[in-house]
């Protein structure tokens, strides 16, 4: 059964800003006590939930039937191919959720590259805080820099086609 209710692009980009904040509260710190019984690799896995929201936020604006009118699906795609940190946000998307890539937006090797932990231990739980890296040709981006620019270029296509909020 086919579903005919239009969702609107606002709510996938509402999901990729509470993954920006999740991002953004590893890098503030978190409680790790007793009680958190997560694995490094939870924490990776909110970077890449970030970017995986992040580039399917084109998506969901190509099937909205309120910003289409005002932009094309081309238009869509040829802005997210003209920013560097779009074309990044895309490789570290599918990277993170295939097997195998045929084709690249940047760099074969782009990826997650070493994160930086760090664990404060004072009078109550622990706080375990981690700064990620990204490597693309061989630069090295600060993960959560990077997703801020990322909800920067999408504000901006946003504002510039005056897409509904």
């Amino acid at each position: 059964m086919a579903n005919t209710s239009t969702k609107s692009y606002r709510e996938q980009y509402d999901r990729m800003i509470r993954f920006l904040t999740l991002l953004g509260d590893i890098y503030e710190g978190v409680e790790h006590g007793p009680d958190q019984k997560h694995s490094s690799d939870y924490y990776k896995d909110r970077v890449y939930s970030f970017f995986q929201n992040c580039y399917h936020l084109k998506d969901w604006m190509k099937n909205d039937d309120s910003v289409i009118p005002m932009v094309s699906k081309a238009d869509i795609e040829n802005f997210v191919e003209s920013k560097c940190e779009l074309k990044i946000c895309g490789d570290i998307c599918n990277g993170s959720k295939h097997s195998r890539i045929t084709t690249y937006r940047t760099d074969p090797n782009t990826g997650l590259k070493n994160t930086v932990w760090n664990l404060a231990l004072g009078g109550g739980e622990p706080i375990l805080s981690a700064k990620f890296n990204i490597e693309c040709k061989g630069q090295n981006h600060d993960a959560l820099e990077l997703a801020r620019k990322c909800v920067n270029k999408w504000d901006e296509f946003i504002a510039k086609y005056n897409l509904p909020k």
